[in-house]
């Protein structure tokens, strides 16, 4: 079952079988994982956001929104801190490049080796991970009974356009905000990057009110979502120089990685504003109406 929504069924109903499945799904990652613990815990870490996403499109008319939604960020949080290990890892390595002098070059691989050697002491401090997935899993179960009972007040249709119509809003917002002021405030991107987030999930539970144009949507979305998730790892990796010492290998090593970083960062930054333009180039009643009308003449099979 694809994570978006069909023409026949009502809005209610498939908020209750698209959030069935992600749960069902989140279930048998935690207790068989496929691949090792690390993978596990990053594909429950998206199911749980795309809950997150599924909720936030029909919450106008949803009154349990506000405790379903805390129960999925928290449950992520709970798992996050050695995935989180393996995620600096990894933006670290992505700051080599070819044309690196021998000194950075040697800062680099440094600094890959330490935060290596990080990600295996924060596994072994979470060697009740497995133990921690299967207790998750237990709770989801009730989660998934909860489901049952989901009620969308009012207007189903009508919620969901007012849902996707926030969303958008919030994405056009935050990048009027960045532009505007040509902010480098650390949190003001990240802000940005949920919204992009969140509508990144909404075009894809509604990539069928018309596939050829919401389906390049759904791409370009993905793209930004990338670019912007980048610009975060960089943050955050950078905030952790900061906090644990050593980890750079010194203040001349670490001299020369923030550099790359910084420049890194303002590329990443400038491609995420050059795309969002373009994906955020509506205004959000102007979206709204195109929305709507597309999701009618879907729902009447037009």
């Amino acid at each position: 079952m694809a994570y978006r929504f069909r023409r026949t069924e009502s809005v209610q109903n498939g908020l209750k079988r698209i959030a069935r499945k992600q749960v069902q799904q989140a279930i048998a990652e935690m207790e068989e994982p496929a691949g090792d613990l690390h993978e596990a815990v990053h594909q429950v870490r998206k199911r749980f956001k795309k809950m997150r996403g599924l909720l936030r499109l029909v919450r106008p008319g949803f009154p349990q929104y506000a405790e379903e939604n805390a129960w999925y960020r928290d449950a992520g949080r709970e798992i996050s801190r050695v995935r989180d290990a393996e995620s600096m890892k990894n933006t670290a390595a992505k700051l080599v490049s070819r044309e690196d002098s021998s000194e950075l070059r040697e800062a680099l691989q440094a600094l890959n080796a330490a935060l290596l050697d990080r990600q295996a002491r924060i596994t072994a401090e979470a060697a009740g991970l497995e133990e921690q997935l299967l207790r998750l899993a237990a709770d989801q179960r009730d989660a998934l009974d909860r489901i049952d009972s989901w009620r969308v007040k009012g207007q189903p249709d009508s919620t969901v356009m007012k849902g996707l119509k926030q969303t958008y809003t919030r994405g056009f917002d935050a990048l009027n905000l960045l532009e505007s002021e040509d902010t480098t405030d650390d949190a003001d991107w990240h802000e940005w990057r949920k919204r992009v987030k969140y509508h990144w999930y909404h075009t894809r539970l509604l990539v069928s009110v018309w596939k050829p144009v919401m389906t390049a949507r759904k791409k370009e979305l993905s793209r930004l979502s990338d670019l912007l998730g980048d610009e975060h790892d960089l943050s955050v990796l950078r905030e952790l120089l900061a906090r644990e010492d050593g980890v750079a290998g010194g203040a001349g090593p670490e001299k020369l990685i923030r550099r790359r970083m910084d420049n890194r960062q303002q590329q990443l930054r400038q491609q995420a504003v050059n795309l969002g333009c373009r994906v955020f180039a509506d205004r959000p009643s102007v979206f709204r109406r195109r929305m709507k009308q597309w999701w009618i003449l879907w729902r009447k099979g037009l």
